[in-house]
């Protein structure tokens, strides 16, 4: 228990700080009370997951985010509260929304700077002997996401109804980056006149996440797949791992320092801290090309320049040697828990009137991106997989509109039919996750779209997809 307190302080002690900034002088508590209820929302998603919702690939901490929400003041918020004490104050405070709307931007932090402690990194030449079909569709797809959503705003939503350049992100953010990183970027998407855009993020993942659910079960009972299919349960599906094999070693001269919470929390703040200076440094060298403010490093969050400090981190860990005592699993504790917490946090303070006012956006990018994702299955997959194209394609399609949890459970069901698609979707993640699965090209985008617009990111991202394309299906070569 007191390791979780020392955890929660660490979750909650630096949105306390900005949280003031929004609205005036905090008392004491207010910190407190928000983690408490995000604590309370969150314990309510998991204890209806485990007694109504067993083995549905829903993420607990989803349902809490939507308990939050209903409990807010746009919905029941209003009502519970003049039942509580007959006023019409609503039963959360406006302290407490206004910490939970600036804490997603720490929270992702956390989680990114973990991404590579207590990993067995491969090397380049396995992850493309392994898995460089699974690579090159993931990047499609994700490229593609980009280049649909961009292409949209150029040439029908922003010459008729006037919609945001950065829109164009929304597809990609949603759908790759899920509702981590679209929360996680709130705070960039504000700083470039687009505040409505975390919103807005927001929805598109969870749409993605349903459709993903739903499409890929459709796909694995049309196309047959299904037939040979064991009936897959995962439980808990947000500590499933991406890797096959042990992210740790453990062993017989395994450290007791290794099991220690504390200890990784304090890795994490190293991790962090130095991906802060790198941060800072990046921006005075932006402020030296550009002779005044920094053009493009001023508006990246902190969050992918901490997953590349965690990176550069655990290299030297295994460089020299140290590597049994970062212990993956209480890296993970950390990772979910900041995690969880931010999903709860980002839907909680989710503003509905933002969202209804722009739901016809919301329903014209999430159909081009489902669009884009289904025919780059039908089309892209079946020529870069050869045979095996409708099992390595679904995993893909799985992850690339909803999690990698969805993606491994529908490649699990189908594991009968193509044994070694687990496998190959595994060793891809090194090369994916971190960039295009809301990594360092989702950070980017957003400052890029706001330096070259719409139009000028458009060509960017759209030369990159012919170029993935072009390599993937002239110079990798199917397996049949």
């Amino acid at each position: 228990m007191s390791y979780l307190s020392v955890i929660l302080a660490l979750l909650f002690l630096p949105g306390s700080v900005i949280a003031a900034e929004s609205v005036g002088q905090l008392s004491p508590h207010d910190p407190f009370v928000a983690v408490l209820y995000l604590s309370l929302f969150l314990f309510l998603g998991y204890v209806v997951k485990a007694i109504f919702l067993r083995g549905i690939m829903v993420p607990s901490s989803l349902l809490g985010g939507l308990f939050a929400l209903a409990f807010g003041p746009e919905l029941l918020g209003s009502v519970i509260g003049s039942l509580i004490d007959g006023s019409s104050t609503s039963f959360l405070s406006p302290e407490t929304l206004a910490f939970w709307k600036k804490s997603p931007t720490f929270l992702i932090t956390i989680v990114f700077a973990g991404l590579f402690l207590g990993n067995k990194i491969p090397s380049l030449k396995q992850v493309l002997k392994q898995g460089a079909p699974n690579l090159f569709f993931g990047y499609s797809l994700a490229f593609g996401q980009y280049t649909v959503g961009l292409a949209l705003v150029v040439f029908l939503l922003g010459p008729m109804f006037g919609v945001h350049d950065l829109a164009g992100a929304l597809i990609a953010i949603g759908f790759q980056g899920g509702h981590g990183t679209a929360a996680g970027m709130g705070g960039t998407f504000a700083k470039l006149g687009f505040a409505e855009g975390m919103d807005l993020g927001l929805a598109l993942a969870t749409i993605g996440l349903a459709c993903s659910i739903i499409i890929g079960t459709l796909i694995l009972n049309l196309s047959g797949l299904a037939k040979h299919a064991e009936r897959v349960s995962i439980q808990d599906e947000e500590a499933v791992s991406s890797k096959d094999e042990p992210l740790h070693d453990g062993g017989a001269d395994q450290p007791d320092i290794a099991n220690s919470l504390p200890f990784h929390i304090g890795i994490f703040g190293f991790v962090i801290a130095t991906g802060w200076l790198m941060q800072q440094l990046f921006i005075r060298i932006d402020q030296l090309l550009s002779g005044g403010e920094a053009t493009i490093m001023g508006y990246v969050p902190l969050f992918p320049i901490a997953m590349i400090a965690g990176l550069i981190f655990q290299f030297f860990v295994v460089k020299f040697g140290f590597r049994r005592y970062v212990n993956s699993f209480q890296v993970q504790v950390v990772s979910n828990i900041a995690l969880d917490f931010l999903i709860v946090a980002a839907l909680g303070s989710l503003s509905i009137g933002a969202l209804t006012a722009n739901l016809t956006l919301v329903l014209i990018l999430s159909g081009a991106g489902i669009a884009w994702n289904m025919a780059a299955y039908y089309i892209i997959a079946r020529k870069l997989f050869g045979s095996r194209w409708k099992v390595r394609g679904l995993g893909e399609l799985g992850q690339s509109m909803g999690t990698t949890a969805i993606g491994l459970m529908l490649l699990k069901q189908a594991e009968k039919v193509d044994p070694t698609a687990m496998k190959a979707f595994s060793y891809k993640q090194p090369l994916y996750e971190p960039l295009v699965g809301g990594g360092l090209v989702t950070a980017l985008a957003l400052p890029m779209i706001a330096s070259l617009g719409a139009k000028g990111f458009l060509m960017v991202t759209g030369s990159i997809l012919a170029v993935v394309l072009v390599v993937g299906l002239v110079v990798i070569r199917p397996e049949r």
